[in-house]
């Protein structure tokens, strides 16, 4: 009895948990993406959040090396097609993404980057 108080008790703290994570989320993609292209937004904090797409894309490429491996001596022509494909998409398009993710959460309010221009 006490075991299934006690799982209960984990279940409704870790679901109100979630629910409040969900209900205040800082990760916005979207957002990201307009303050990526936005050209008042200053410099830094683009470079900084491509920076970080960038290291966490190399660390992904770097574990996955080992995989990749295996699967170009099972299937040779086909793993080599494939890994070029998925490798030159991995590089290109995933640091966007990091970044964009990132940057909303670099830049919580952007009021004071915005240029100011006559009314």
């Amino acid at each position: 009895m006490m075991t299934t108080f006690a799982r209960k008790a984990a279940e409704r703290a870790a679901r109100h948990s979630a629910q409040k994570l969900v209900r205040h989320a800082r990760i916005d993609p979207r957002r990201g993406w307009s303050l990526l292209t936005n050209p008042g937004v200053a410099a830094g904090p683009k470079f900084s959040a491509l920076a970080i797409g960038l290291a966490l894309t190399g660390l992904l490429v770097l574990f996955e090396v080992p995989l990749e491996g295996a699967i170009s001596v099972l299937a040779p022509i086909l793993g080599l097609v494939a890994g070029a494909f998925a490798d030159g998409m991995e590089i290109l398009v995933l640091p966007l993404l990091i970044a964009c993710a990132s940057l909303s959460i670099i830049l919580p309010t952007t009021s004071s980057l915005l240029p100011v221009g006559p009314e």
